[in-house]
């Protein structure tokens, strides 16, 4: 087996011996993550990180998002059910892609207001005797409001779902 492949059945093996010692040990004692899970947690994440869908993006960012994965997975890993449930390396690869999808959100944000911020002070950014770059400060400006816009179109979103989910149609 190749060194960056997870083994499903080991894993499985493994989180069902560090539930048993969980179990043993009492809710009041803290039962360490075996070396082997946490290291198939860290192949996981930072094999996701090969996906089309996060390729793209910079070193940077993919540390940072396996940074955050290890992090949430570390986390959550004591509420996989291993009676019910035979496949821990979906449920790690699933919380790890919930947490790319949340740094990737959260740098987004980030870099709006970083060029928000930039926008609204660009006098003091330019060198005495050259003009303002046009171009560069209108790509800025669009960045952040196709930002704005993709949060609002969100939000508007969410509202019509719960207003869908409001019952006072069944009284009317």
């Amino acid at each position: 087996m190749k060194n960056h492949y997870v083994d499903n059945k080991l894993l499985y093996a493994s989180l069902c011996e560090w539930k048993e010692e969980m179990k043993k040990a009492g809710d009041d004692a803290h039962v360490p993550v075996p070396d082997f899970v946490a290291i198939s947690i860290m192949k996981i994440s930072e094999n996701l990180t090969r996906r089309y869908n996060f390729s793209n993006y910079t070193a940077t960012w993919k540390e940072e998002m396996v940074g955050d994965a290890i992090e949430h997975c570390l986390r959550y890993i004591k509420n996989f059910d291993t009676e019910r449930f035979k496949n821990p390396h979906a449920y790690i690869t699933r919380i790890c892609f919930n947490a790319f999808v949340q740094r990737i959100k959260k740098e987004r944000q980030d870099t709006a207001i970083k060029y928000k911020v930039f926008l609204s002070d660009s006098s003091n950014y330019t060198v005495e005797g050259e003009d303002v770059d046009f171009d560069f400060m209108q790509q800025m400006l669009e960045r952040v409001n196709s930002f704005d816009e993709s949060r609002k179109s969100n939000k508007n979103e969410s509202a019509s779902k719960n207003a869908g989910s409001n019952l006072q149609k069944f009284y009317d």
